[in-house]
Formats: C-alpha cells, sequence, structure tokens
C-alpha cells in the first residue's frame, strides 16, 4: 500500500536535482513523496526529482524515482529506478528505461536489465517477456526454465499447471513445459478445484487439468459447480445440471445464480424467487437481493 507524503522532509527539498544528483540525498530522509509498506525488512519509497543539476532550476516535468530504505528509513538502496516493486522472495522487480530485471536486498542486480516486462518472484520462478514480446519463466539464477514461446503465460497454480496463449488460442502446461491442455480454445477459466471452464466455438463447458471433459461445450454459459450443481444458459434461459451433465432443473429461468445453503435467486416472468434443489419455490427474493 502507498503512503502518500506531503513536502520532501528537511534539507532534502532541493536534494534531487536529476538522475545526476540523486546519489547526494542524505542517509536518511523522514519523508517521501510516497512510500510503501515494510516487506522483508525494506520499504519501497518515491522520490519526485524536481531540480536540473546542470542549470539549477525546476523540471518542467518532474521525474518519479524509486529507491529503498529500512525500518529507520536509512537509504538501503539508492533512489534511482524508473519502477521498483516490493520484494517477493528476497527479490525486486526494478525498471530503468524500458527494461526489467531484478535486485536483491543489497541493490545488486542479480537479473540484469533485460526483458521488456516482468513479475514477482512466485515459488523459485518469475515470469518475463523478451525482446519478441514472448513470455517464459526463468528461476532465480536468471535460467530460462519455460521457453520464451507463448504470447501470454499465467503463473501456475496448485495443481503445477499454467495456462498459455498462442495466437488467440488458450491452452495449458506443465511444469516440464509438457501441454496438459492443449492450444485450442477461445478462452480458459481460473482453476478452481482441478476444474476450470472453457470455450470452443463460442460454447462452453468445464473440463479438469488433464482436460477430461466434465461438462461438454454445448451451454451458452456455465458457472462452476456450486453443492454439486451448476448454473447453465441454453437457448437464453438458465437452468441446473449435475456433474453427469443431467438436468436436474430444466432451463426455465431468464436469470439464475448458484445455490448457497441449498437455495438458488432465480428470475421468471420477471418475477425474483428463491429455489431449492428440486426446482421448488421456497421463498420470495427480499427487495434487498438485487440482481447484479
Amino acid at each position: 500500500m502507498w503512503i502518500g507524503c506531503g513536502k520532501v522532509g528537511k534539507d532534502t527539498d532541493n536534494l534531487a536535482k536529476s538522475n545526476n544528483i540523486l546519489s547526494n540525498i542524505p542517509d536518511t530522509i523522514h519523508r517521501y513523496d510516497r512510500e510503501g509498506d515494510l516487506v522483508e525488512g525494506i520499504r519501497k519509497v518515491a522520490f519526485w526529482v524536481r531540480w536540473d543539476t546542470i542549470d539549477p532550476k525546476p523540471i518542467v516535468t518532474p521525474i518519479e524515482k524509486f529507491g529503498f530504505v529500512d525500518a529507520n528509513k536509512n537509504i538501503v538502496i539508492p533512489i534511482k529506478f524508473d519502477y521498483a516493486d516490493d520484494f517477493h522472495e528476497g527479490f525486486a522487480k526494478v525498471i530503468i528505461g524500458d527494461l526489467y530485471g531484478f535486485i536483491d536486498h543489497s541493490g545488486k542486480f542479480v537479473i540484469p536489465l533485460q526483458y521488456k516486462a516482468a513479475y514477482p518472484f512466485n515459488e523459485g520462478w518469475a515470469k518475463v517477456a523478451n525482446e519478441q514480446d514472448l513470455y517464459g519463466f526463468i528461476d532465480k539464477k536468471g535460467t530460462v526454465v519455460i521457453p520464451f514461446a507463448y504470447d501470454w503465460i499465467e503463473n501456475y497454480n496448485d495443481s503445477g499447471i499454467a495456462v498459455v496463449q498462442q495466437q488467440n488460442l488458450f491452452g495449458a502446461i506443465d511444469k516440464n513445459n509438457k501441454l496438459v491442455i492443449p492450444i485450442q480454445y477461445e478462452a480458459i477459466d481460473t482453476f478452481r478445484n482441478g476444474q476450470t471452464r472453457v470455450m470452443q466455438q463460442q460454447k462452453v463447458g468445464i473440463i479438469d487439468h488433464q482436460n477430461n471433459i466434465i461438462l461438454p461445450l454445448e451451454y451458452e454459459s456455465v458457472e462452476h459447480f456450486k453443492e454439486d450443481l451448476a448454473c447453465v444458459r441454453k437457448d437464453n434461459l438458465y437452468g441446473f445440471v449435475d456433474k453427469q451433465n443431467q438436468w436436474i432443473i430444466p432451463p426455465s429461468y431468464t436469470i439464475a445464480y448458484g445455490f448457497e445453503n441449498g437455495k438458488a435467486l432465480v428470475e421468471q416472468k420477471g418475477k425474483r424467487f428463491f429455489i431449492n434443489k428440486q426446482g421448488k419455490k421456497v421463498g420470495e427474493a427480499p427487495s434487498s437481493d438485487i440482481m447484479p
């Protein structure tokens, strides 16, 4: 979280006179233009460069620079980056110009400035993009562990699966870069309990992380299973099916939402009410239950 601060503290107003003078900022500054939370014992700060060092006068467009301080606001990593992330797993993503890299707690570059995009480390791997705007993963030594072969790639989920994109189609890979879901879907959702929604030829269904069909791709929309039933839309009407794709409540509603505590909110002929898992009306929807 960023905390906005006012004027820079005592004896620092005229110190940031450009990139060349940033090293002259004193070891302790009590106020920054912006400062973040203390993460891994270190805090990200931002400082506006307002003065020109060669011709001392205000810069027309101030330049924001980032660095890091400790809990006592002593500068531990110089304020010199065009952007910096908080530390994750001992590394922080930084940007200078158009290039991304990673530094450690000492400010040393452990991954050089060489990428067009980068994301924080997660379980030892970081997602990065090369000069061709293709994404892959590197480890903390900078070794490429997933090749730069994808137009986009998500972080790995708890099952060790990452959604990938190539030429507007989606699939998924494991940590050995093996395709576990072919790159053939027009859309693929986040996995929940080992399952995800997918779209192909404008029809939606549900698959598991091995591409086994849970619900066939024959619906206009599908919600994730709630209390063993999935809300689906077919021919512009909503109903509910079980995990064997059998209609438990036939499609007859213009709006419907998943079950919670044995009840689902639905709308039929302009009236809103609750039904049970047998499709029986069990109560009117109070006025506070406004359909999203």
